[in-house]
């Protein structure tokens, strides 16, 4: 029977076992190709530079191709072809996906499809129905059923804090069995042993987290052939699908920060949803100022993850002598200074995500570090020969093109096929004009809290102007701007209050004086001179200390004795 894979965002193909469809043939090379979904419903085939290359219609393509319906490629000793969504009008293609079909002879595996398709077509068909069900008791029962013939077992069971919600299992084998927060495989003779499990006829079982002191067991009798490495990779993405619906964040709205009812939000929102049901590697990209952070912040709290840290890593500020040391840690002695060990900040986001900001500006040297720490999820400390595990989701965010920097060698090629896993693109605010007022609005509320006072109402004069600016610095200059209005005003706020060219200077404050009979201190000088510099930097304080050639704790202590806002 041909095996089907819905292509809802972006697929990885290769020989590699984490692809999402793994290729068997000998031709294949570890990431041969991706097919990304489109915003406007297209999908694209992109080759990653593979040994053999990709094919479609019979002609090698060498970068990047759209795909249409009917359509026939080959990668490697693999043949598919792409399909319209039969279940959909054509009308809502694009927010249903394309359907990937692969020939019945083509060498490959795709987890989505588990061991039988017929039972389950792909796991966001599973993560649809978690959704429908009423309690925890009915998604657990729906959880078992699926996981059973995913994984050829002969038991599953949903275990929280000890008591069975769904499935078979004693609650003594569950509480041995339960437990830790990454998923698990157990083999009689390796893991297992003593009376209670012999007891109970068990040869090798998988455990996994789905949140909230919740896991899911699945258990296979000695006479049989123990759980794989593969089928622990199947039970771990089931329950990073299915950990929203178990930890209690599905019904959440940790997007609430994202403001605006723009097409672009509301598609953002949607996406943003999706990927918070899968525990994948996301690439945020977009301007400087345009809220990577805040939705790498929603990304975790709608995540399973988000009863564990959020460790947010500045790549751009991080001294180069430490960049090591900080981001994986050191021994004690490990170099001078070095009093006591220190984890890092890696180690620090053990269960949660670690949220690498301006990953670009990360050193070619420790660009292969990393790439260690996502292929084999563990790292080792500076001045230790040992490698610490680590249980971590990360999620990169770049204003830089990265594809060029990989071109140009200053980017390593192995680490951005394995940072662009999924993409999530922030528009800049000029493409979302609609949400300026409302935005502009919210600004002004936090800002005002953050000051004590009421906040000022804007004229209609005021948005217009507002509406009516390209914004280079996005959502963090409208911010700036309008904190400068809010200074010199009390209840409202007019178009000729506002300074959106984002000069350090409020409107209301008298021109600068030359020279003439009056020279400037020394100290007034540098005070104009940085302020200069941070807004050509549009505020980006690591990009300003990096134009003056001072260390960035020098810039924000001058910020703070010359009472300089950015």
């Amino acid at each position: 029977m041909p095996v089907h894979a819905v292509v809802d965002g972006c697929l990885e193909l290769g020989r590699d076992p984490h692809c999402d469809i793994r290729l068997l043939g000998p031709g294949a090379s570890r990431y041969h190709a991706q097919l990304r979904l489109e915003d406007d419903g297209t999908v694209i085939l992109v080759d990653n530079r593979s040994r053999n290359g990709v094919e479609i219609d019979g002609q090698r393509i060498t970068s990047t191709r759209r795909l249409q319906v009917g359509q026939r490629f080959r990668i490697a000793e693999a043949e598919f072809i792409l399909l319209d969504d039969q279940d959909h009008d054509p009308g809502i293609v694009a927010d249903a996906g394309g359907h990937l079909q692969a020939t019945a002879d083509s060498p490959i595996q795709a987890w989505r499809n588990g061991d039988n398709p017929q039972e389950l077509a792909s796991l966001h068909a599973l993560v649809r129905h978690l959704g429908t069900a009423s309690d925890h008791r009915q998604r657990a029962a729906l959880l078992c059923q699926v996981c059973q013939h995913l994984l050829s077992a002969d038991r599953v069971a949903v275990v929280r804090q000890g008591t069975v919600l769904a499935g078979q299992c004693s609650p003594r084998l569950a509480a041995r069995l339960a437990g830790g927060r990454q998923a698990r495989l157990l083999v009689l003779g390796e893991d297992l042993r003593g009376h209670t499990i012999a007891s109970e006829a068990v040869g090798s079982a998988l455990t996994a987290p789905l949140g909230n002191d919740t896991w899911i067991l699945a258990i296979r009798i000695i006479d049989r052939e123990p759980f794989s490495r593969s089928a622990l990779q199947h039970v771990a993405r089931v329950a990073g699908e299915s950990r929203p619906y178990f930890s209690g964040q599905a019904t959440a709205n940790p997007f609430a920060g994202l403001v605006g009812e723009s097409s672009a939000m509301r598609q953002l929102r949607a996406r943003l949803k999706r990927l918070a049901a899968v525990d994948t590697t996301v690439l945020i990209t977009g301007e400087s100022g345009t809220g990577k952070e805040l939705i790498a912040s929603c990304l975790h709290a709608a995540s399973g993850r988000s009863d564990g840290p959020l460790v947010a890593v500045n790549c751009a500020a991080i001294a180069p002598g430490l960049a090591e040391a900080e981001l994986f840690g050191h021994s004690q002695g490990a170099f001078t200074g070095a009093t006591q060990a220190k984890p890092g900040r890696i180690r620090a986001a053990h269960g949660g995500t670690l949220f690498l900001d301006e990953v670009g500006e990360l050193p070619l040297d420790l660009q292969a570090k990393l790439l260690r720490v996502l292929q084999e999820g563990s790292v080792e400390p500076v001045g230790q020969h040992q490698s610490i595990t680590v249980d971590i989701r990360v999620l990169a965010a770049t204003h830089r093109d990265l594809a060029s920097m990989v071109s140009d060698g200053s980017f390593r090629e192995d680490l951005y096929y394995r940072l662009d896993v999924l993409r999530i693109h922030a528009s800049p605010l000029r493409e979302r004009r609609d949400d300026i007022p409302v935005l502009a609005k919210h600004l002004l509320a936090r800002l005002a809290d953050e000051h004590g006072r009421f906040p000022p109402r804007l004229s209609d004069s005021a948005q217009a102007l507002l509406a009516a600016q390209q914004w280079p610095g996005n959502i963090r200059q409208l911010g700036n701007c309008l904190e400068r209005a809010m200074v010199w005003c009390d209840t409202m706020i007019d178009a000729s209050d506002l300074d959106c060219g984002g000069s350090p200077a409020s409107p209301r404050q008298a021109p600068p004086t030359t020279l003439g009979d009056h020279f400037p201190s020394l100290a007034e000088m540098e005070a104009q001179h940085i302020s200069a510099a941070l807004h050509h930097c549009q505020g980006n304080k690591s990009a300003t200390a990096r134009i003056l050639g001072i260390s960035r704790p020098t810039l924000l202590r001058k910020l703070s004795e010359y009472g300089i806002v950015s």
